[in-house]
């Protein structure tokens, strides 16, 4: 079973790197592009929502999974409690923090009033900065678990 659990572990970390660094990379470039009423940028945020959140759910069950079954007791060293404790903190937070940026595009998308107004251009930019730095955050988790720093 563990290796179903790898599988799926590493399937929704490329699913959820990939969705954020591509959707984010395409708002980044078309920031200035981008007018209120866009069909293509409401749908590439709900897109993201679609994929990222189930790939994330992947993510934290398989992982969880992988720990149960592995049943190392409390002396692992310190690259599994890196990646048990601060990949779940990165990719809850990063869930958070890009759908609520996400929530903002979308309202300015669809021409909705917001508490502070706020360019359409800022909107993406800070969308895509997001997802880059989600991404980021979780190779440097990637990073630490592969080189298995102790």
């Amino acid at each position: 079973m563990f290796s179903i659990y790898y599988f799926l572990h590493i399937t929704g970390l490329i699913l959820w790197g990939g969705t954020m660094m591509s959707l984010g990379l395409l708002f980044w470039l078309s920031k200035d592009d981008i007018q209120e009423g866009s069909r293509w940028a409401g749908k590439a945020v709900r897109l993201m929502n679609r994929v990222v959140h189930p790939s994330a759910l992947f993510i934290l069950v398989s992982g969880i999974m992988m720990f149960v079954e592995m049943g190392l007791g409390s002396d692992k060293p310190f690259w599994l409690i890196f990646m048990e404790r601060g990949g779940t903190v990165v990719l809850l937070l990063s869930i958070v923090w890009v759908t609520l940026q996400g929530n903002k595009l979308k309202k300015k998308l669809e021409g909705k009033s917001m508490k502070k107004q706020v360019s359409l251009t800022s909107l993406c930019s800070r969308y895509s900065t997001s997802a880059a730095v989600s991404v980021l955050l979780a190779l440097v988790v990637v990073l630490v678990v592969s080189l298995k720093i102790v």
